[in-house]
């Protein structure tokens, strides 16, 4: 007599009760109950990185499809900030992180690469700054923003990944 086909379905009768009934016992562990929930999308939250809100701007189109462009990371106030290059993001590493950002005129912004992802570069759509094309980590580019507007930028190996980010000076 073969046993084989009873202990199989033996098996995977386990594996269906623990995907079914695992997600159904996750909330009956832990300090009896409470709950800690991501910030709600339609109102504004203050983080240690700035306040963030809903982005529904793709900026004629420049965000399609872009990681992070959801979010609004507001800094306004703040002379000095940073922007993650070679954030997760678009496949891999190939993002800006926060992607969209708002300061103030006056604010000196600095990209700083993770060394994930490649070698990376940070380009104005306008011409107006442009960093080395580098993959090493720790490597900064800075540019101080004085006017109000609208700054698109991109890292130009993985423009077509979606690698792009948005200053807003306001």
């Amino acid at each position: 007599m073969n046993d084989a086909p009873t202990r199989r379905r033996r098996f995977l009768g386990g594996i269906a009760a623990t995907v079914v009934g695992g997600p159904l016992l996750a909330g009956c562990t832990g300090d009896g109950g409470a709950q800690t929930a991501e910030p709600a999308t339609d109102s504004p939250t203050t983080t240690a990185a700035g306040r963030t809100e809903p982005n529904d701007r793709t900026f004629d189109g420049w965000l399609n499809g872009v990681a992070g462009a959801d979010t609004l990371t507001d800094l306004t106030g703040e002379s000095a900030v940073r922007v993650r290059v070679g954030a997760e993001g678009n496949g891999g590493y190939l993002a800006f992180a926060p992607a969209v950002l708002r300061v103030s005129p006056g604010t000196t912004v600095t990209w700083e690469w993770t060394g994930r992802g490649g070698a990376h570069n940070v380009v104005a759509e306008d011409g107006s700054f442009q960093s080395q094309l580098t993959g090493s980590e720790g490597t900064t580019f800075s540019h101080a923003f004085e006017s109000e507007g609208t700054y698109k930028y991109v890292c130009t190996p993985h423009r077509s990944m979606g690698m792009k980010g948005v200053v807003v000076v306001k």
